[in-house]
This record gives C-alpha cells, structure tokens and sequence, in this order.
C-alpha cells in the first residue's frame, strides 16, 4: 500500500511538472525565413504588398503566421524576433535574402540574445528560375541552395547560437497552383531534390558542431499526413484556393480551406505548424517519434502540402 502511494505521489508530480523541463524552453524565438514566416517586414517595406484588402494585416494570410503562435502565450510565451520577408531567396537577392537576413542580425555590434532559438525555414523561392522554364539544371540550383544554407548556419554558429531549428520544404506539386497548372510532378521532384540535399546538410552540420542542438522540422512528412488525413486537423478543402480569398476584407475560414489562396497556407493551417513545432520542440531528449534535439528527424522525401511563392514572386 505504501509504495502504491509513492507511485501515485510521483505520478501526480510529473503530471505537475512544467513540460519545459522535459524538453526545451527559451526566451527568445530569431526568425529567418520568407512569407511562410514574414508576419508583416515586406508590407512595412513596401506599403502596399501585400495587398491588405485580400492579406491580413500585412501577412500572407488571412491572419496570423505560425511563428507568432508559435511564440504566443499559449506555446514557448517568448519574444519573437522576425527577420523573415516575402518573396526571399537563400540568396541576399531583393528583398533580403537567408544570407543576407542572417548577416543583418549578426552584423556587430548585435549581441547573442539569452537563451534563444534560432529558426531557417526557406527554399521554395530559388526555384523561380525553373518554374519560369529557364535553362539552369534543378541540380545547380539545390547545389547553390545548400551552399547559401551552409553559409547562414555557419554565420549563427560563429555568432555562438545554441539552438537552430530548421524546416525542410513541403511537397510543392500539392499547392493549388501547382495542381492547376500541371505542374505537380516537376514541383515534387524539386521538393524532393531539395529536402534530400537539406538533410544531408543538416547531418554535415551536427557532426561538425557538435555543441548546437539542431532540431529537424520535418514539415515535408507532417503536412503530408494533414493532406492525407483532412479531417483529423479540421480541413474539408486541400486542394483549393479559399473562396474568400478574392473578397476584400474578408478573412473568414469557417469553410475549413488549407489554403488561403493559391500557394500560401490559411492562418488555421499556420496554427497547426505552430503546435507541431512545440510538439517537437518540448518533446523529452531522444525521442524519435518527434525528431527531437541534436539531429533527430528530418524528412527528405515529397510529402506535404505548403510553399512560399514558388511559381510568382512577391
């Protein structure tokens, strides 16, 4: 009877213990990346884009993008510290690129915030050059993809951050546009392409810093399984633009679209991100079902569902 008691007084400990101590928790969330994560630079830049009758307050949504959930109260309670902008290539091309986002930030006198994670999701933009039909070989172009990559992650590891997290392209065939265009199999092939090459610059990357916990988003694998399973994430439409989309300061998603319109996902859809990334980021040290910390997960495969601006730029 006693040691039932002790099970059951530790039981109910655990149950009380705050989730930060069995995984990760931080202070500050750094953001690079493009309008997945953009949650209002380019609209501050430019003023008109995007347009604010059809986007939500600067974001390329009907609401908020998942890093600002992501950071929320409800999540990690942090500050957010978004360098991303729409339309952004690894490139420092216009607007600001991963490169010259992470050289930005680093630029001294910039000091290392306490405590902070540090986020790269992009990709999707370099492959304009294919998408519009020029002649550069998709392998060239993952080629300077990665190279651009390697660059930042070595930039925020000479800079000393601690925790990188890094997301990999979702299958960019699934997007409306893609679909309606034809163009699924090339985009699929290119996600695949680039997620393979990612991973295994990821895993060059851990090896040779051994001391940075790098956490693998594997949003490829994740989003796959919403497109698969709809209704298990509340969705009925994974293949469309949102039918309020086109009307002017209409942000309503009751309807339940991914999409909000043809390549960027709804703020709901932002919201599932924001939670799976928390899932991964407080889940306990080695677990693989999660991805975990110092290199766990990590797709490379052509599941998922969403895409920065891959056919259009903004």
């Amino acid at each position: 009877m006693k040691t039932k008691r002790i099970a059951c007084l530790m039981l109910g400990l655990l149950l009380l213990t705050p989730l930060s101590l069995f995984g990760a928790s931080f202070d500050t969330v750094v953001v690079f990346g493009d309008s997945l994560s953009d949650n209002g630079n380019l609209y501050m830049a430019t003023g008109d884009t995007p347009d604010p009758d059809f986007y939500w307050e600067g974001r390329f949504s009907n609401g908020p993008v998942w890093v600002e959930y992501l950071a929320d109260v409800d999540l990690l309670a942090c500050i957010l510290d978004d360098q991303a902008y729409g339309g952004a290539q690894t490139s420092s091309n216009a607007p600001p690129g991963l490169v010259e986002q992470v050289a930005l930030y680093t630029d001294p006198p910039a000091a290392l915030p306490d405590n902070a994670l540090f986020v790269i999701w992009i990709g999707a933009n370099d492959f304009l050059e294919v998408a519009y039909g020029a002649d550069t070989k998709l392998s060239e172009l993952v080629d300077t993809s990665m190279s651009n990559i390697e660059v930042a992650l070595d930039n925020l590891a000479s800079f000393g951050a601690k925790s990188i997290l890094i997301a990999n392209l979702p299958n960019l065939g699934q997007t409306p546009l893609a679909i309606s265009t034809g163009l699924t199999t090339a985009a699929a092939i290119a996600t695949q392409s680039f997620n393979n090459a990612l991973a295994d610059l990821i895993d060059g990357f851990i090896s040779d810093n051994p001391s940075i916990t790098v956490y693998e988003l594997d949003i490829n694998g994740y989003f796959q399984d919403v497109v698969n399973n709809p209704d298990n994430f509340g969705f009925n439409n994974t293949t469309e633009a949102s039918e309020n989309f086109d009307l002017a300061d209409n942000f309503d998603n009751s309807a339940g679209y991914l999409f909000w319109d043809l390549i960027h996902p709804t703020t709901e859809a932002h919201e599932e991100i924001a939670q799976y990334t928390y899932d991964l980021l407080t889940a306990p040290p080695n677990d693989d079902d999660n991805g975990g910390g110092g290199g766990g997960g990590g797709g490379g495969g052509g599941g998922g569902c969403f895409i920065e601006s891959v056919f259009i730029s903004h």
